[in-house]
């Protein structure tokens, strides 16, 4: 996208900053030209090219200064506006804001900053520290001034106020995208101090990068004649305030200004950018201003302008170019063709268009030349391609043939070296089918290696060309055929049939054993062998067969590379080895051989020997003398040797030539001198060991025999441990140095007289034994026990009248001072100073760097390395400092002067002395203050080095609001000081606002009473905790001590009156006074003030919970209720009920009328009254009432409600059947067991549920019936103690449960307790009467055996009837009767006696006969 001022996209996106964005820099200011200036670059057959085709490309940006100065000029009013902004909130009057982030870095008058505070009288400042302190109003300096606030920005700078309750704010905002950023801060319709019809609206505008300052005025009026400060300026001043620049008619004065802008701009040196140029595709291309460049067609070019800001950080612009070639002229591209195969037909003619990117190809002449012959070739004429082609073309205008380009057109073959003819595959078996065969290892004989693409195999063209049914794994046979699909890029291809030929492998003897017996030479345990002469005959005698490689394991040998190698030694035993053989055709066979080997050996040993000479003599030897022995075996005489050579292959090889004599001499000269020879014995011709025979000559030489000891603390004696100067006794690596006392020790060299500590006390001479391999030395080795520098070891020093300069209990000390006293000899000796050192081990730690000045406390110790020049002997000494410290001068650090800027111009002086007493409390300080000497300095550094030239007087005028000075209390007896910090604040005399307070009977008690310190921040300007107020009745009691109103946070105001005065200060005098007016605040109106809650004493104790609350709805939820017991809780707004919602109301406390305070933002407030009514409740207790459950009539549930007031029953039986009416206060005929609920309504409708149990009287169970045919016995239960009786009848009650001498019938049986009339459930029992005959003859009579009456029980009785000889005809279960027609199956039974046995429901059982007479 190339940016312009007329872009319409660019005008579009950023509207919302208005045309104010193209002000200072922006993106228009970096952009891209060609050689002519053009942003546009058009090539056409007239285009002035360079370098032949190329075009020169130029970064063109504005020229950034440096910010260490600036000029100021005029510029159109066009200020910036954005749709979001961030609003400072809150009355701003002489104010600065909290520190606010920017979010760039800016750079002014040389440094960075990335925070601002904001005056509120129309000014920035880069000083943080400034941050919610006075920005003065007054003002009488011009820039640049000291005097003035300093790293400040003024636009416009007067006397202005910022308020919440009127259209006036202070804002800021950020525009535009990194790195064309900009901080906007907006003074919008600022109140001109004194002429508040008068507003002052002005922006102050920070750009990223160019560090360029915008300020734009919209109107700042000539103040009226009541503004306190009528001076106003536009300007920047810098850090120091020599520095600063003024808009022209604008520095500080009266003055006015409408729709202005100005503009202050960096004017230090030039600031010289990096670049970074790109081609379209992101490439880096280049890192100059100009970039040369060379198009073949329409295109774009990039560049990122690079800016290094003051702080090191970098800013990036970005531009881009776009090139376009004109129809006239060739725009061209290179071209790559993927040719898919060899028969493929090529016409260079056709590639035009691909070529050369114009419309109109018939406007430009084509010329093909070859790129390997230089020819040039005809465009029309066909041909095809056994390899890749590369054509260069140049493409010419036909009217004008120098106006030309030149590109490449490039033919890649796909499908070149293809092979079609068999492919051979080796048969492993040589059966003519190999299994399972893996398809893709044909790929290699297809295509060889590395093919650019993918490759199928398939069974049939069709497959093939349809990409269906790819086979991968195959069982190949002889003459199997495949079609393969080779695919690469958008070429494919799909060849055959591809017909299998099997190539034969060796025949070879598989799996064989081979015996083999060699020399294992040099007795190695192994033998490197040539397997083709050692055992390819016994494996293979195939004529084909060409190689054979040996490996470990068969797949070792199966998957070998041609490059493998294979194994080429053997050991000893038996174990199995793999051949793999290969013949000319690249097929293999493996064979598995079993290898026993057997070794022939001959065993030699080494033996090297060591001599002792004196270095430099030569050496006779007898290589005889030193091989002897060599052999270890045989030891039969079958072996010849020894035979000595100078080196191993002259050894091997045997030559006779080479044989040396044994007796030699070595000439070598040295302290380690090794000389190697080699034996060799042999067995045959073909049998044989080596081994070498190496002379070690070894000449021991003494390097140090004698050993400075170091006496530390020079007593005479020391005690050395003896290993550490072994090492250096013999410059032998490897010896071994042993101490002896005497020499004749040394040479006995006896285990316990060896030393290991010595005491050195003097010169001590021992004997050291040194030992390598077996030469022997002794040397006598003295030890001298040296003096270390005799010092003081242990020095306290004491130092008196030292100062402690700002009592911190430490103080710097030179340390070097004191060497003399260390020194006690005057030795020359070198000092070095530690804070640690660890006598166990003799190690310092923690060296001081410079001694002279060691800060020190009281007690501390430095310790001191005190050692001769060029020795290594030193001493230690420990140094104590005893520090007694002139008295102290203790200074508070908290001292703060306040003085109020009634002039409000930060022109303030501050006498200094007043600081004294705050600093200084002679009860802490011995010294008098009469003793000290005072001074004073801008900072803590000046003020620690006390020099005069930087001091400052008293009084001093500062220029800010809050700032630091230190005073210097220096003692006039000894010079020793401390320092102090005095904080110096500028206070703004308070701007007190009249107000009018709107005045209610808050507490509902008749009275109007303020509480006046609710609205101090109303009666000021600008509210702060500093501010203090006092109140008067009448403006003349101002200032009157006594006048002032005693208690503001109660005030009751008299009816009468209707103003009052406040005076607000900060300071003392520092302050004004204002109005307060009283008006009466409109009370909140309520639609009913009185309500009542009526609710049922549900215990009739009194006590209920509550909802007082439930009255609010009438009101709505927009007030605020308070609830209390009394109305004098209320006035005194004490006691509130805390939770009205469940009030627990209690009638014993007295209290029935609750009252509710009802209030609302902006009304008085109002209040109603609640009256609480408890009424009784129908309590009811009622007793159980007893059922006895044979009771057919049932009873009566009667309760005595006297007194209840009842209007309304309801009764709920457990059934849930309800029964209610306001005469339904009893139940009859009540039968049911179980809860019944009885619902109370009396006149007050309050309620009351009471439960009526109504309970089965206990009565004893008849858990069974027993007997047999004319007796029943009865069985039951019943609770412990109570006794049973018995009843047939309910009349007679017996006391025994046997029923005897029973009658056929039906009988019912009944059982209580002796002492009740109410009976359990009852059981019924029958005899029966047992027809013992029948005729079944269907003629009408007794046609049927039948049992009735088992009615009686509610269980099955069960019948079974039985023939003479045991088996049952029939059987029936039922509580009915029996009924039997004498048949089995449907068959008539003959005639003959029947047994039957029936079993009772009750338990029992009636056995009997039955006559069955047939006649059918």
């Amino acid at each position: 996208m190339k940016f312009s001022k007329n872009n319409t996209f660019f005008l579009s996106f950023f509207l919302v900053f208005f045309s104010g964005f193209f002000k200072s820099q922006s993106q228009t200011d970096f952009y891209i030209t060609d050689d002519q200036g053009s942003q546009n670059v058009l090539v056409n057959c007239n285009y002035p090219f360079v370098n032949g085709s190329c075009i020169k490309l130029t970064a063109n940006y504005p020229q950034f200064k440096y910010t260490s100065r600036y000029n100021v000029s005029a510029t159109n009013y066009r200020p910036y506006t954005s749709s979001t902004k961030t609003i400072i909130k809150g009355n701003l009057d002489d104010i600065f804001t909290s520190a606010i982030d920017i979010p760039f870095t800016f750079c002014f008058y040389g440094e960075s900053y990335k925070k601002i505070v904001i005056g509120s009288n129309g000014m920035i400042s880069f000083d943080a520290s400034q941050a919610n302190q006075p920005n003065a109003p007054n003002f009488t300096d011009t820039l640049p001034s000291a005097n003035l606030p300093k790293r400040s920005i003024f636009g416009v700078l007067h006397d202005m106020y910022f308020s919440t309750t009127d259209d006036s704010e202070i804002s800021y905002f950020t525009i535009g995208a990194a790195p064309y950023r900009k901080f906007v801060v907006n003074f919008t319709k600022g109140r001109i101090y004194g002429c508040d019809t008068q507003t002052s609206t002005s922006q102050i505008v920070l750009s990223e990068s160019s560090n360029t300052i915008e300020v734009y005025v919209e109107n700042k009026e000539l103040p009226c004649s009541l503004s306190n400060f009528k001076n106003s300026l536009i300007g920047i001043n810098d850090a120091s305030g020599t520095q600063g620049v003024a808009a022209p008619g604008r520095n500080t004065g009266i003055w006015s200004a409408q729709n202005e802008g100005w503009v202050f701009s960096p004017d230090g040196n030039n600031i010289t950018p990096s670049f970074i140029w790109y081609d379209a595709t992101g490439n880096i291309i280049g890192n100059q201003k100009d970039q040369i460049v060379c198009p073949q067609k329409s295109t774009t070019y990039k560049v990122d302008i690079i800016y290094a800001n003051c702080n090191g950080e970098n800013n990036t612009y970005k531009d881009d170019i776009n090139i376009t070639f004109s129809s006239d002229f060739p725009s061209v591209q290179s071209y790559n063709k993927i040719v898919c195969n060899t028969s493929d037909v090529i016409k260079l003619a056709d590639y035009k268009s691909l070529l050369c990117t114009n419309t109109n190809l018939s406007d430009f002449v084509f010329e093909f030349k070859d790129t390997s012959t230089g020819q040039v070739v005809d465009e029309n004429t066909p041909f095809s391609i056994t390899s890749a082609k590369t054509y260069s073309v140049t493409v010419f205008n036909k009217n004008t043939l120098t106006c030309k380009a030149t590109t490449t057109l490039t033919f890649q073959l796909v499908f070149g070296n293809i092979a079609v003819g068999p492919l051979y595959l080796c048969d492993m078996l040589n059966d003519e089918i190999e299994a399972n065969y893996d398809l893709t290892k044909f790929n290699k004989q297809i295509v060889g290696n590395g093919f650019p693409g993918s490759i199928g195999y398939y069974l049939s063209q069709n497959d093939a060309q349809n990409n269906t049914g790819q086979v991968t794994t195959y069982d190949v046979k002889k003459d199997t055929q495949f079609y393969v699909r080779l695919s690469s890029q958008s070429c494919v291809n799909v060849l055959g049939p591809y017909t299998i030929s099997f190539n034969k492998t060796p025949v070879i003897n598989t799996p064989i054993s081979i015996d083999l017996d060699m020399c294992d030479i040099n007795a190695d345990g192994y033998e490197i062998v040539d397997w083709s002469a050692l055992i390819m005959s016994k494996i293979t005698s195939d004529p084909t067969a060409t190689s054979i490689r040996v490996f470990n394991t068969y797949n070792e040998a199966l998957n070998a590379t041609p490059t493998d190698s294979g194994i080429y030694n053997v050991r000893e035993g038996t174990y199995k080895l793999y051949a793999r053989i290969d013949n000319q055709g690249g097929c293999f066979s493996i064979a598995e051989i079993t290898l026993k080997i057997v070794f022939r050996t001959i065993v030699l040993k080494d033996t090297n020997t060591y001599l002792c000479f004196d270095g430099t003599q030569d050496i006779q030897i007898d290589l005889n003398l030193i091989a002897s022995g060599a052999l270890v075996s045989p030891l039969d005489g079958s072996v010849s040797g020894p035979f000595y050579f100078a080196s191993y292959w002259d050894a091997v090889n045997n030559d006779p030539s080479k044989i040396i004599s044994p007796n030699q001499t070595i000439t070598d000269d040295g302290n380690y001198v090794v000389k190697t020879y080699y034996v060799r014995y042999q067995k045959g011709n073909d049998c044989y060991s080596i081994k070498p025979i190496s002379v070690f000559l070894n000449h021991l030489e003494k390097n140090k025999d004698k050993f400075d000891i170091c006496d530390i603390g020079n007593d005479g004696v020391e005690n050395i441990q003896l290993s550490n100067y072994a090492g250096s006794v013999v410059s032998n690596l490897g010896a071994q140095v042993l101490f002896f006392a005497s020499n004749q020790a040394a040479m006995d060299n006896v285990y316990s007289t060896i030393l290991y500590n010595a005491t050195v006390n003097g010169t001590l001479t021992l004997y050291a034994r040194a030992t390598i391999n077996s030469c022997v030395e002794i040397y006598p080795v003295t030890f001298t026990l040296v003096n270390t520098p005799s010092i003081k070891t242990d020095l306290a020093i004491n130092i008196k009248n030292i100062c402690d300069n700002n009592a911190d209990g430490k103080e710097n000390v030179d340390v070097t001072a004191y060497e003399s006293q260390i020194n006690i000899n005057n030795e020359p000796v070198v000092f070095t100073y530690y804070q640690n050192y660890n006598s166990q081990t003799n190690t310092f730690s923690n060296q001081y760097g410079n001694p002279r000045s060691i800060s020190l406390t009281n007690g501390a110790v430095v310790y001191v390395k005190v050692k001769y020049s060029g020795s290594s002997c030193y001493s230690v000494s420990k140094l104590t400092f005893n520090l007694e410290f002139y008295p102290l001068i203790i200074l508070s650090k908290n001292a703060v002067l306040k003085v109020c800027d009634k002039e409000m111009n930060f022109g303030e002086s501050f006498d200094l002395t007043l600081a004294t007493s705050q600093i200084f409390d002679q009860s802490v300080n011995s010294l008098s203050l009469s003793d000290l000497k005072i001074t004073y300095y801008a900072n803590e550094a000046d003020a620690n080095n006390g020099i005069a030239s930087t001091q400052i007087s008293s009084p001093y005028t500062t220029s800010a609001g809050n700032i630091f000075v230190y005073a210097r209390f220096e003692s006039k007896i000894n010079g020793c000081y401390s320092v102090a910090p005095i904080n110096l604040l500028s206070y703004f005399p308070v701007k007190a606002k009249n107000t009018v307070i709107k005045i209610c009977d808050n507490n509902l008690d008749g009275f109007y009473d303020v509480n006046l310190l609710a609205y101090k921040d109303q009666m000021v300007q600008i509210p702060s905790s500093e501010n203090q107020f006092t109140f008067y009745v009448n403006a003349s009691d101002i200032d009157v001590p006594g006048k002032e109103i005693q208690n503001p946070q109660n005030f009751i105001l008299n009816p009468y009156v209707s103003k009052i005065w406040v005076k607000v200060v900060n300071l003392k005098d520092c302050g004004s006074s204002a109005e307060i007016d009283f008006v009466n605040g409109t009370q909140l109106t309520l639609s009913q003030t009185k309500f009542d809650i009526v609710q049922c004493d549900q215990g009739n104790d009194g006590k209920e919970i509550i909802n007082l609350s439930g009255f609010e709805t009438t009101f709505g939820n927009i007030n605020t209720y308070e609830y209390f017991e009394k109305i004098q809780d209320m006035n005194n707004y004490q006691n509130k009920i805390q939770n009205p919602g469940a009030y627990g109301f209690d009638a014993a406390k007295g209290f029935t009328k609750f009252y509710v305070k009802v209030s609302r933002a902006g009304l008085c407030p109002s209040f109603y009254t609640i009256d609480v009514t408890l009424n009784k409740t129908p309590i009811i207790n009622i007793g159980d009432y007893y059922y006895c459950k044979n009771n057919t009539v049932g009873i009566d549930i009667r309760p005595n409600f006297t007194g209840l007031d009842v209007i309304y029953y309801k009764w709920q039986y457990p059934d849930g059947k309800i029964v209610e009416g306001a005469n339904q206060d009893y139940l009859t005929g009540v039968k049911l067991v179980g809860d019944y609920k009885l619902t109370l309504t009396n006149s007050s409708q309050c309620t009351y549920t009471a439960t009526v149990k109504v309970i089965n009287i206990d009565t004893p169970e008849i858990v069974s019936l027993r007997g047999e045919n004319d007796f029943y016995i009865v069985e039951a239960t019943g609770l412990p103690g109570r006794k049973i009786v018995y009843s047939m009848d309910l009349v007679n009650w017996q006391d025994s449960n046997v029923f005897g001498n029973l009658k056929v019938g039906d009988y019912t049986f009944y059982v209580k307790y002796e002492d009740s009339d109410c009976y359990g459930d009852v059981r019924r029992g029958k005899i029966y009467t047992v027809l013992n005959a029948f005729t079944p003859n269907g003629d009408g009579v007794n046609d049927y055996w039948r049992l009735t009456g088992l009615d009686v029980f509610s269980e099955n009785s069960t019948l079974e009837i039985y023939d003479k000889y045991g088996s049952i005809v029939y059987k029936q279960a039922s509580n009915i009767e029996f009924t039997w027609n004498g048949k089995l199956n449907g068959r008539n039974l003959p005639t003959d006696a029947y047994w039957y046995v029936i079993t009772a429901a009750d338990g029992r059982i009636y056995r009997g006969w039955i006559l069955l007479k047939n006649r059918n």
